[in-house]
């Protein structure tokens, strides 16, 4: 999942490259997989459901998903946020670490930064993909856009228009 060059959220990289089957069922209009509703407009579709973009919500504090969000695949679960995570029956430990990134328990190197940590691989700009750290470097250098996605130095200076 992720945001795409045009700032919209997608579920898989099958839906960023477009390459994903429509959202909207052979008989008519989506219908919403959280309030039931038929969607008219905009789509969100993630784990082959449909949702409104503002029934796309945290499961555990009801707050809109932000781009870099948690699922939880083994029961399809959205959270917001490491602390909402936590709050769930399958979450790790308190004593382990959880990456800021994909929310798994992390074992031997971490990073830290942002206020969180993380696996070195999964410490990416949101924009790009890239690594935030190149291997073998000890310094960290990257930019946080104004939606709050962490980008490295030429990503952010596109998005600042510079």
């Amino acid at each position: 999942h992720g945001l795409g060059e045009d700032d919209k959220l997608y579920c898989t990289t099958e839906c960023k490259s477009g390459k994903a089957p429509p959202a909207a069922a052979a008989s008519g209009d989506p219908t919403c997989a959280k309030c039931g509703k038929t969607i008219e407009g905009s789509v969100l579709n993630f784990a082959e459901q449909n949702f409104h973009q503002e029934c796309f919500t945290c499961d555990a504090c009801g707050k809109m998903l932000p781009p870099s969000f948690f699922p939880r695949p083994e029961d399809g679960k959205r959270f917001c946020s490491v602390e909402c995570l936590g709050g769930g029956a399958a979450a790790p430990s308190a004593q382990e670490k959880v990456c800021g990134k994909c929310a798994k328990a992390i074992e031997g190197e971490t990073l830290s930064a942002d206020d969180k940590v993380w696996h070195p691989e999964c410490f990416i700009c949101d924009v790009c993909s890239e690594p935030l750290r190149k291997p073998g470097d000890m310094s960290i250098t990257f930019s946080k856009t104004s939606d709050g996605r962490c980008a490295c130095g030429a990503c952010a200076e596109k998005l600042r228009g510079t």
